[in-house]
């Protein structure tokens, strides 16, 4: 996800992963040139969440209180972890357009598991990239982060986490940063009234900058969701980035999430750049999945 503006794609890394996007939502396309390979793969996504609900209603030996963990699809993460031993999924589509044109389309991916209550493991990247600049358009398989993650629970609505990860240069030709990079994260993850609260402060160190650029980039997110109603969840986010040599990123982000069923849980938003440093505007649609 790290092209030109190292600062511009630490944003999409963490959107890609949690988280992007983490997952992460700084790396998208255009909405309205998503190609048949991106929609076949989308339709694919949402066929998988219906069949995961289909399966849940007719399963009455479901163990109870089994609930998914949404990282997706704000920059930000929460301090906690999925269930433990049971893995989790998480998928959807980002469409990005940024200041000079440039147009991405990606389907981030993130799995997570949980050793304990306390530790656990996420694996994510982007599992197909679509860039197009200049009348030209690269396609193939993006880079991969692999993210080490500890949960530290003060009381029953505060909890501290910390996230040690990797992003591996795995992506074809020129769609991903070509070098290693190796991110820390801290977060505060409480409740405040009737609102979720996640803060996120995270030092990336780049393998390779631009010329006149620093390798290290700063990140910071701040994400508040509210349910509004008995399956629905609004959520808010700033977030931003800085790095020596090139122009911060700041960016507002929108969601509106859906409690299908207790495993599932669906997706969709947009978000606006607040300066140059960040893409114009963007879309995102995915779904979260524990896999029962």
């Amino acid at each position: 996800m790290l092209e030109t503006n190292s600062e511009y794609q630490a944003l999409s890394y963490s959107i890609s992963t949690a988280p992007c996007c983490a997952g992460q939502p700084f790396a998208f396309g255009h909405s309205m040139s998503f190609n048949l390979k991106s929609s076949a793969v989308f339709i694919a996504l949402v066929g998988s969440a219906f069949l995961c609900h289909v399966a849940y209603a007719e399963d009455n030996d479901s163990p109870a209180g089994l609930k998914a963990t949404p990282y997706r699809p704000t920059v930000s993460n929460p301090a906690d972890l999925p269930v433990p031993r049971h893995l989790e999924w998480e998928a959807g589509g980002l469409f990005t357009d940024d200041r000079e044109h440039i147009r991405r389309n990606s389907i981030p991916f993130l799995l997570k598991y949980a050793l304990n209550e306390d530790f656990g493991i996420l694996v994510g990247g982007d599992s197909f990239v679509s860039d197009h600049a200049n009348g030209s358009t690269d396609t193939g398989w993006g880079d991969t982060n692999l993210v080490a993650k500890y949960h530290y629970a003060i009381s029953n609505s505060t909890a501290l986490g910390v996230e040690a990860g990797a992003k591996l240069p795995t992506a074809a030709s020129d769609l991903g940063s070509g070098h290693t990079d190796f991110t820390l994260n801290g977060i505060v993850s409480t409740q405040v009234n009737d609102f979720d609260i996640d803060v996120n402060a995270s030092y990336t160190r780049l393998g390779r900058s631009d010329e006149g650029a620093s390798r290290g980039v700063f990140g910071w997110a701040v994400a508040a969701a509210r349910d509004i109603a008995r399956q629905w969840t609004l959520s808010g986010e700033l977030s931003g980035t800085h790095q020596g040599g090139v122009p911060s990123a700041t960016q507002f982000l929108g969601a509106l999430s859906y409690t299908a069923q207790p495993n599932v849980v669906l997706d969709g938003g947009g978000l606006a750049g607040l300066n140059r440093g960040a893409p114009r505007y963007g879309l995102f649609a995915g779904l979260t999945v524990l896999i029962r």
